[in-house]
C-alpha cells in the first residue's frame, strides 16, 4: 500500500530533469531480513553504508513481479534487480536516501553523502576511530589489579602474557578460511601502513586478539590462532585459509549447543609448593587476588601465606592444614577471577571438603 504513494513522493524530490538514462536506483532493506520494526532505519543505513563502501548496489532480493499500482514508465525509478556498480557523477560524492516511515507517522529521511568520489577511496578501507580502553569484568572481590613483574617480557615489551589467542568464525567452512585471509591481509596493510594504524606493533596485535574474543560474534565453524608476534600469525593465518579439506579448515571445530558451566573445585591434598607462582608473577587480576588473602594471614599470622606457597625460605610447612587449607582456598578463588576476566563463569558450583569454601565464595 506504501510503496506507490513513497516512490511518487521520491520522483517528485529528486526525479526533475533526470532522464530515463540515469534513474534513481532503489531497494529495501526488508528484502533482506524482513520487517525490523523500529531497527528498520539503522538498518536501512547500514546496508546504505556497505554498499557505498564497496562501489556495489546489492540485488534486491525476490524482485519479480513489479506492483502495477506504480506507473514504471512515468516515474524515473528502476529497482535494482541484479547487483548494480554505484553510478559515478563526475567529481561529486556517492549520495543515497535512507527512508523510514513508521505506521503512525513517524517519518523521517536521511541523505547520505560518502567520502570522496566513486571508486576513489570509499573501499579502501573503514576509517579508525581512537583506542578505546575495555576493562574486563572482574567480581568486587577482586581487588585492583596490580603491574605484574617478574614475568618474561610479552608482546607489548612488558611482563605479562607471551602468546595470544585470536579466535575466528564463519557461518561456514569457506567463511572462516575467507576470514583468515583477511586478517593476514589486514596485517599486510598494517605493515606497510605509515598510518597512526601501522606499522603493526605488539600492542595492536594484543587489541585485535582481545576484541576477537571478546567484541565479535562467535559462529558455528571456529578455529584459534596462538601466535607470538607479527610472523607467526601470518604464516598460521595463512595455513588456515590455504586450507581445504572435506570438513572444511584446518583445526576447525564444529561449535556444540551451549551447555550449563559447571566448576568443581578440590579439596586438601592437592597442593604442592610453587602451585600458582607463575600465574602470580605473570596474570594480575591472580596476583590481586592472592595479595590480598596474603595480607590477610600476615595480619592474623605474621607469617606470609605466599612465602609458603612458592616454597620461599622456612616460612611453614605447605604440607600442615593451617597452611595447606588457605593456600588451596586463595588459588581457588585467583583462578575463578581470572576465568571471570575473560568472561567465563560458572552456572553452577561444587567443592569437595574444603573446596565447598571456595564455591560458596564463587556463588557469591
Amino acid at each position: 500500500m506504501g510503496d506507490p504513494i513513497e516512490l511518487r513522493a521520491v520522483a517528485n524530490a529528486f526525479g526533475p530533469g533526470r532522464g530515463s538514462e540515469r534513474p534513481l536506483l532503489i531497494g529495501s532493506v526488508k528484502t533482506n531480513m524482513g520487517h525490523p520494526e523500529a531497527a528498520a532505519g539503522v538498518a536501512g543505513l547500514i546496508k546504505v553504508a556497505l554498499a557505498m563502501h564497496r562501489g556495489v548496489i546489492p540485488r534486491h532480493l525476490n524482485f519479480e513481479t513489479p506492483s502495477p499500482a506504480i506507473d514504471w514508465e512515468a516515474l524515473p525509478v528502476r529497482v535494482t534487480s541484479e547487483a548494480t556498480a554505484w553510478p559515478a557523477v563526475g567529481e561529486r560524492p556517492p549520495l543515497a536516501g535512507v527512508s523510514g516511515f513508521g505506521w503512525s507517522g513517524t517519518n523521517a529521511h536521511v541523505v547520505v553523502e560518502g567520502y570522496g568520489t566513486v571508486g576513489s577511496g570509499n573501499g579502501a578501507g573503514w576509517p579508525s576511530g581512537p583506542l578505546r580502553s575495555v576493562t574486563a569484568p572482574l567480581p568486587e572481590t577482586a581487588g585492583e589489579p596490580p603491574d605484574p613483574d617478574g614475568c618474561p617480557p610479552n608482546l607489548e615489551g612488558r611482563a605479562g602474557r607471551t602468546e595470544r589467542l585470536l579466535p575466528l568464525s564463519g557461518r561456514t567452512p569457506q567463511a572462516l578460511r575467507d576470514l583468515a585471509g583477511r586478517y593476514a591481509a589486514w596485517l599486510d596493510e598494517h605493515a606497510e601502513s605509515p598510518g597512526p594504524d601501522g606499522p603493526v606493533d605488539a600492542e595492536l596485535l594484543a587489541d585485535m586478539a582481545w576484541t576477537a574474543g571478546g567484541g565479535r560474534s562467535h559462529l558455528p565453524h571456529r578455529a584459534g590462532v596462538t601466535f607470538t608476534d607479527a610472523p607467526s600469525l601470518r604464516s598460521a593465518l595463512e595455513a588456515l585459509a590455504a586450507s581445504e579439506t572435506d570438513d572444511g579448515a584446518a583445526g576447525e571445530t564444529a561449535a556444540r549447543a551451549g551447555r550449563r558451566l559447571a566448576f568443581v573445585y578440590t579439596g586438601q591434598a592437592s597442593q604442592w609448593v610453587g602451585m600458582g607462582e607463575a600465574l602470580y608473577r605473570c596474570e594480575p587480576v591472580v596476583r590481586a587476588v592472592l595479595d590480598r588473602c596474603d595480607g590477610e594471614m600476615r595480619e592474623r599470622r605474621g607469617v606470609s601465606l605466599l612465602d609458603v606457597m612458592f616454597g620461599r625460605a622456612a616460612a611453614g610447612d605447605l604440607d600442615d592444614p593451617a597452611w595447606t587449607q588457605p593456600a588451596i582456598y586463595a588459588l581457588e578463588c585467583a583462578l575463578t577471577a581470572l576465568w571471570a576476566s575473560l568472561g567465563v563463569r560458572p552456572d553452577v558450583v561444587l567443592g569437595h571438603s574444603l573446596g565447598e569454601i571456595a564455591a560458596a565464595q564463587a556463588a557469591g
